[in-house]
């Protein structure tokens, strides 16, 4: 519950898309009117308000945000395609009098899809994404950083707390800004040894205290 909520990036590319796609209409259509001077205007400032606000997000309010592929990017690559399409009816209408009559407009307009796919196909390739393969082994990994596969697999969290053992003891899922519950070197002091023994119990008898107690609300 105290966890952030992700960063929208998909609701982000499908806003720019549809923000780029009706700016590049007005443009084709009638790129003098005030209509369309009015709107770039407020494109400009909009494109600077959506830049600042998007970046103090994901810096102080999203944090928690992960991509394990890059096909999103890439799929929203190949989509601008379509406004630069209509962006290129602007040129083509100034150019209309050299073009060949007929075909010809049509023709300069797939050709220039044509090369913006080819170009967002180049950079497709040449910025793949790479995993590097490092030598550090797991423990001196484990030893900086908290997080991990085991207690963010909810599944094994779940699984060491009804089902604990010496060998696999309870697991404390890891939450942002609790790493002190894994004990250890994360912990204020090494209290590592209580905290299994605390899990252990309550994995045993989650509610035993509380039955004997009663009421916690009678109490005052």
């Amino acid at each position: 519950a105290l966890t952030s909520a992700e960063f929208p990036l998909a609701q982000r590319y499908v806003d720019v898309l549809l923000m780029m796609t009706l700016m590049f209409v007005m443009i084709a259509v009638d790129y003098k009117s005030m209509y369309t001077i009015g709107s770039e205007i407020m494109m400009f400032f909009y494109s600077l308000y959506v830049y600042f606000i998007d970046k103090y997000f994901f810096l102080r309010i999203n944090r928690q945000t992960y991509y394990v592929s890059s096909k999103l990017d890439l799929t929203v690559h190949y989509l601008f395609a379509v406004p630069m399409f209509l962006l290129a009816w602007f040129p083509i209408q100034l150019l209309d009098a050299s073009l060949p009559s007929g075909w010809g407009r049509y023709a300069a307009m797939a050709g220039a899809m044509l090369l913006f796919l080819a170009t967002a196909h180049i950079c497709e390739c040449c910025n793949h994404p790479q995993r590097e393969l490092s030598d550090v082994p797991y423990v001196e990994v484990a030893s900086i950083t908290a997080c991990n596969y085991f207690n963010t697999n909810h599944a094994h969290v779940l699984r060491t707390l009804h089902f604990p053992s010496i060998v696999v003891p309870p697991v404390y899922p890891h939450l942002p800004g609790k790493e002190y519950l894994h004990g250890g070197q994360f912990a204020d002091h090494d209290d590592s040894v209580h905290l299994r023994e605390t899990l252990m119990l309550l994995a045993k008898s989650p509610f035993s205290e509380l039955d004997a107690l009663g009421n916690p609300q009678d109490l005052t």
